[in-house]
């Protein structure tokens, strides 16, 4: 799980496969889900302006997702195992 860059929102994700978006200063209320991955989700991260989330995957891809429409933005394949870690760059 992480916090959005400005704290309201939180992910969830794990071995349910979904990608979960809370409103923390809602009751924790479910505002979103950003899809379902093909297996377990074992990283994510927001990007700084928090309007995209990456995902690394045991189904050996990365996903760039866009937060505001919960839509997969590029689907990174070809890994030849699973995907443990990703780390998304400050520019750019």
């Amino acid at each position: 799980m992480k916090f959005s860059p400005n704290g309201d929102l939180l992910a969830t994700a794990g071995m349910d496969k979904k990608i979960f978006i809370w409103s923390v200063y809602d009751d924790c209320k479910n505002i979103g889900i950003l899809g379902e991955c093909h297996n377990a989700i074992l990283e994510l991260h927001w990007s700084q302006d928090g309007t995209r989330m990456f995902t690394a995957s045991a189904d050996k891809t990365v996903v760039f997702w866009d937060t505001e429409v919960y839509k997969s933005v590029k689907i990174l394949r070809g890994h030849t195992s699973y995907v443990n870690t990703c780390c998304p760059s400050r520019k750019g």
